[in-house]
């Protein structure tokens, strides 16, 4: 499934100028602030880097993606997400024990 936020054929030159911040999803806008806490100059989101209709593209960049993650200083799996638009963090309470 395709959403507005992904690099596309059509809007790839757009995404290369600028990204709006209001257009990110949560879980990326996250993954963002947690990049410059740790005062990294770069992130990779896969959906973005790699153009997300071009086959060639696709086995251009996965060809060296154990690269890319083994190589990054840190990799953030936001696999329990269900969707994108999820937060990266929840609030957590802790119980009492009285």
């Amino acid at each position: 499934m395709q959403t507005r936020c992904q690099g596309l054929s059509t809007n790839i030159d757009a995404r290369m100028a600028s990204i709006s911040w209001k257009e990110l999803p949560s879980a990326f806008r996250d993954a963002i602030r947690i990049v410059r806490t740790l005062g990294c100059n770069f992130i990779w989101i896969d959906s973005f880097c790699i153009v997300q209709d071009d086959t060639d593209d696709w086995r251009t960049q996965s060809v060296s993606m154990s690269q890319v993650y083994s190589s990054a200083y840190l990799n953030l799996a936001m696999s329990a997400l269900p969707n994108i638009h999820g937060r990266l963090f929840r609030d957590c309470h802790r119980a009492s024990h009285d």
